[in-house]
C-alpha cells in the first residue's frame, strides 16, 4: 500500500512538472535573457517610433531601467510613451523594470 501511494505520487508529480513546464521554466528565466528577447522583437521599437517619434531606447539592467529618448517636437507624447512601454515590458515578464523617458538635444540626456 505505501508503494502504491508513492508511486501515484511520483507520477503526481512528473504529470505535474510536465503540464506546467513552461510556466516553471519562464519563472525561473533570468532577466537578461528576457531583456534579450525584449529588444530582439524589432516591432517595440518600431511601432513607439512610428506612432510617437522614439528617437532611441536602451537598457540599464544593473538598476533595471529602460531608458526611452524623444526629440523636442515629440516631447509631448511623454506619457503615451511611458504607458506603452509599461505595457511592453509587463507582457515580455519585465514587471521590474522602471521606465526614463529623456528628452534627447544633440545627444545629452
Amino acid at each position: 500500500m505505501k508503494k502504491t501511494f508513492s508511486i501515484m505520487i511520483l507520477l503526481l508529480i512528473v504529470l505535474s512538472v510536465n503540464y506546467f513546464k513552461d510556466t516553471i521554466i519562464e519563472s525561473v528565466d533570468d532577466s537578461p535573457q528576457k531583456v534579450e528577447r525584449f529588444f530582439d522583437k524589432e516591432e517595440i521599437y518600431e511601432t513607439a517610433h512610428e506612432k510617437y517619434g522614439v528617437y532611441s531606447m536602451g537598457v540599464d539592467q544593473k538598476d533595471k531601467l529602460l531608458l526611452v529618448s524623444l526629440n523636442v517636437s515629440n516631447y509631448v507624447y511623454k506619457e503615451d510613451v511611458e504607458k506603452y512601454f509599461e505595457q511592453q515590458l509587463f507582457i515580455h515578464g519585465l514587471k521590474e523594470y522602471s521606465i526614463e523617458v529623456y528628452l534627447y538635444e544633440n545627444g545629452n540626456r
